[in-house]
């Protein structure tokens, strides 16, 4: 049970979707236009080199089985990120490292990794997803993620109260929604299938700042399917230093056995 929910856990942290979209932009109330709030978004994003989160509290709910474990994150910008699941004693059972072009997931305790391409997630389950979007659920760079490579004409501005608003793109069969806050900041990123049930959201809240850059401090995974909830991950980060000295200790590949990515996509499944 306890090593189910650990493989869903880090799998909720790699399937992030991105869909081209076609929807042209409109506005509807009066708020600002929407180039200068896009604008406004990306100096909200403040640029760091390094992130190191050493105690990441981390609650998770999968099909009503409860779990609460400790992980630590480490981040050199748009080149590695390393989650390590450490469930009690300070013993490390998983590691995940997301590399801009692949990822590999390693099982400690059995001596045993995974490890595809990106493009696997989008045979498998039809998502795509990608290193830049992953690396974004840390850091204030989701709206970024979001829209990097399309035309502003694709997304629907819908200015909502208290100063938020919304941008929001179909295509493909998936629907992709950011909400910011008046302060510019991401609140929520959602994807979901336009003609089927499912449902992924990420929430961001209690934004902090940390060497003049903002993140923040609590972060939700749901996925749900008809309203119905399938799995939450709730991640609380304790401490962040961003630009620092940062040591990276990369697996050896060599040192382990290679697991079937294919078994270990059914397990998920069967969750």
């Amino acid at each position: 049970m306890k090593r189910n929910i650990l493989y869903a856990l880090v799998c909720l942290a790699v399937l992030m979707a991105s869909c081209r979209g076609t929807r042209g932009l409109h506005t509807e109330g009066r708020a600002l236009p929407y180039r200068q709030w896009t604008k406004l978004m990306q100096e909200a994003e403040t640029p760091f080199t390094t992130l190191h989160a050493p105690s990441i509290d981390v609650a998770a709910d999968v099909g009503g089985r409860r779990m609460n474990v400790t992980a630590a994150l480490r981040m050199r910008t748009d080149s590695v990120v390393m989650l390590s699941i450490i469930p009690f004693l300070g013993i490390e059972m998983f590691t995940l490292e997301l590399y801009p072009d692949r990822w590999l997931l390693y099982d400690r305790v059995n001596r045993t990794y995974y490890t595809e391409s990106y493009e696997y997630f989008a045979l498998k389950w039809g998502v795509r997803v990608d290193f830049a979007t992953v690396q974004s659920l840390f850091t204030t760079r989701a709206y970024s993620a979001a829209v990097r490579g399309t035309d502003p004409k694709e997304w629907t501005y819908t200015p909502l109260d208290a100063g938020r608003a919304a941008i929001e793109r179909t295509a493909a069969g998936f629907t992709q929604r950011l909400t910011a806050s008046a302060a510019h900041t991401v609140e929520q990123v959602a994807w979901s299938t336009a003609d089927g049930p499912y449902r992924l959201t990420a929430d961001f809240s209690d934004y902090a700042a940390s060497r003049g850059v903002n993140y923040p401090r609590h972060i939700a995974l749901t996925a749900t399917s008809g309203g119905s909830p399938l799995a939450r991950v709730e991640l609380t980060l304790r401490r962040v230093t961003f630009n620092g000295d940062l040591r990276l200790n990369p697996a050896d590949p060599a040192r382990y056995k290679r697991g079937n990515v294919g078994r270990l996509a059914d397990l998920l499944q069967m969750l």
